[in-house]
């Protein structure tokens, strides 16, 4: 009897998350006052393909959420990341597939609509007293237990609870379990496999570090990352592996459909790159092991050493040496010259200007005129705090002011959104005469934390898009843990992502104009 209660229940959760994967061709059209994401599997606004990176065609999806939008919250693509890795395992019972899962703030409340017969199609809500309802929409929270209940290896960690803070923000006050009780309550439920429950299948980790209470934020796990081993799209295609990066927490949702953190957010995935996924799987892990207040400095020094270690292997081309399941860091490889990983706290010596280890002082310093060339430059970032109270903060804006004054070109673009930085020391460079371009931003409305780039390097043109996690202090780089990923493109790649996630972020400093094509490669 038990057996066959068992297999009810798995049709069941089956036919509740087995939403319909074929585009409707007599949707609904939108009626919210917002641009809508573009039709593609992960709803993202753009798609970008790169061939043969490690022998793979590797896809990037991008993600912009402007103020107040509700459309295009990047935690969208965290839903169908998962459902579809659902649906993957489905198809392959016996395949081993994993997730990992991290988000500062977590909302068990928060859903997405994944039915595509739906006019809220990829949309969020909060759901306060269901795990999903008819209207097509499924918590991100259960559909991490759910892919458990199947047989998938499910880590999953978080450190504050984001439903309490949109109720905050919301006036509206309700007695949500926190996340930790909510997956805490799953673990010891039976899973679809006989014999099993839910927690032989996932890793649950309350990060029990200090947090705003300190005053400086220092000690939070601050990643936002979702990895997945396999997952099936929309068409019925089989992929490998894919990563997702963003800005933004795991919120609750507004009653309108906005986030919980009612700012500008960004997000990226990254598909068909098991290297990338390995590294992402790899530091969850790691992390899942340190999760208590009293092993903070301890996994702090475990992930400075192996940071250190697996660069200097690197860097003198002894990357086989590191052992597959320890290594955090990805610096490309010989089919790959686009992508690049890094974790917090980096390598080296924490706080001084390293270009070795720290991939800001890295990529920035490319700008300095004995590095450039003499081409032009252009530089983007958009960060919701700088704080200049640390001598690191402050030689990374004088690089970035050298970098102008000593190579003036009317064709130079500099725009900082950079809330707590005194732009004065820039008054040198007069728009018009010295640079092209140069916008100042010091409005709120942010939570973004990324940057381009673009410079010569050995006659070679480079399109840089760094994906970023860290809230630039210097507790960001040390005492907190953070995601940084690196995407490198030149005339042989094409620079769609640069121009693409310029054109959503930079108001116009990065325009079509910028753009180039992959079969211009005899471009100069």
């Amino acid at each position: 009897m038990r057996r066959y209660v068992k297999i009810f229940a798995l049709c069941l959760t089956i036919a509740l998350l087995a939403l319909t994967v074929l585009i409707s061709c007599d949707r609904t059209p939108p009626t919210y006052n917002e641009t809508p994401p573009a039709r593609n599997n992960f709803m993202s606004r753009s798609r970008t393909v790169y061939d043969n990176i490690n022998g793979k065609s590797v896809s990037v999806d991008l993600f912009f959420r402007n103020q107040g939008e509700a459309f295009n919250n990047p935690n969208v693509g965290v839903a169908l990341m998962l459902y579809q890795c659902i649906m993957y395992k489905q198809s392959h019972p016996d395949e081993n597939v994993t997730i990992s899962f991290t988000s500062f703030h977590l909302s068990v409340v928060a859903a997405v609509c994944l039915d595509e017969s739906k006019a809220d199609y990829s949309r969020m809500k909060s759901l306060y007293d269901r795990e999903f309802d008819n209207d097509g929409y499924v918590r991100i929270a259960y559909l991490l237990v759910a892919a458990a209940k199947i047989g998938i290896n499910v880590t999953v960690i978080g450190q504050i609870d984001g439903s309490a803070t949109y109720h905050w923000q919301d006036k509206s006050w309700k007695d949500d379990l926190h996340f930790d009780e909510y997956f805490q309550s799953y673990l010891t439920q039976d899973s679809n496999i006989d014999g099993k429950t839910v927690g032989d299948f996932m890793t649950f980790r309350k990060a029990n570090w200090t947090s705003y209470g300190d005053k400086a934020a220092s000690d939070m796990m601050h990643n936002k990352t979702c990895t997945v081993s396999n997952y099936t799209d929309n068409r019925g295609v089989e992929h490998g592996a894919a990563i997702w990066f963003g800005s933004t927490n795991l919120d609750g949702i507004a009653g309108d459909g906005t986030n919980g953190n009612d700012n500008d957010q960004t997000g990226v995935i990254v598909s068909d790159h098991e290297e990338l996924r390995r590294v992402v799987y790899n530091y969850t892990v790691l992390m899942s092991r340190y999760c208590k207040q009293e092993e903070i400095n301890e996994f702090r020094d475990a992930v400075n050493k192996l940071n250190t270690d697996q660069i200097r292997l690197i860097n003198s081309d002894r990357a086989d040496e590191i052992y597959e399941q320890e290594q955090i860091v990805y610096l490309g490889s010989d089919s790959d010259n686009v992508f690049r990983l890094y974790f917090t706290p980096f390598g080296g010596s924490v706080g001084t200007w390293d270009t070795t280890y720290n991939p800001f002082c890295q990529y920035i310093s490319k700008l300095l005129p004995i590095n450039a060339g003499g081409g032009a430059i252009t530089f983007v970032w958009n960060n919701v705090k700088y704080l200049t109270n640390f001598e690191y903060a402050k030689t990374l804006l004088n690089v970035i002011d050298t970098a102008f004054s000593e190579n003036p070109r009317l064709t130079n673009k500099l725009y900082l959104r950079l809330p707590g930085v005194d732009y004065s020391q820039f008054d040198n460079l007069i728009e018009g005469e010295n640079i092209g371009v140069k916008i100042f931003n010091q409005s709120g409305g942010n939570h973004a934390k990324d940057l381009q780039l673009c410079y010569l390097d050995n006659g070679k043109r480079h399109y840089v898009t760094m994906f970023s996690s860290l809230n630039f202090h210097q507790g960001s780089m040390w005492y907190q843990t953070n995601t940084v990923l690196i995407i490198d493109e030149t005339v042989q790649t094409g620079n769609d992502v640069y121009v693409e996630f310029g054109k959503l972020t930079s108001h116009g400093v990065i325009s079509e104009a910028d753009r180039i094509l992959k079969k211009q490669q005899s471009a100069s």
